[in-house]
């Protein structure tokens, strides 16, 4: 067989190999992909069970996890520390130098 050949074969055989591992690879973060998608899923069923209403002809005693429609003094005070508006954000922020 003439060396062209073989190196032929060479060639082949190692561009077989690094596809092969390139697969491999793949597969490996395939299988880490799915385990976060599945973790996330779970943690989106538990969100939902939380959440979810509960009309009374589940309860006994006549008792309903009804939609909660209203901000708590809690809530409107976190969203104001989140979201301060911009009268107050300008107040307070530093001075940039610019005008």
């Amino acid at each position: 067989m003439p060396a062209a050949a073989w190196m032929t074969i060479a060639v082949a055989g190692l561009i077989i190999v690094v596809t092969a591992v390139g697969l491999i690879r793949i597969v490996f973060h395939l299988r880490a992909v799915r385990t976060a998608l599945a973790a996330v899923a779970g943690g989106v069923q538990v969100v939902d069970q939380l959440t979810a209403t509960v009309p009374a002809r589940l309860t006994r005693g006549g008792y309903e996890v009804g939609w909660n429609n209203e901000l708590s003094a809690g809530d409107k005070s976190f969203i104001r520390r989140m979201y301060p508006d911009e009268r107050s954000a300008q107040a307070t922020a530093p001075y940039s130098g610019v005008t």
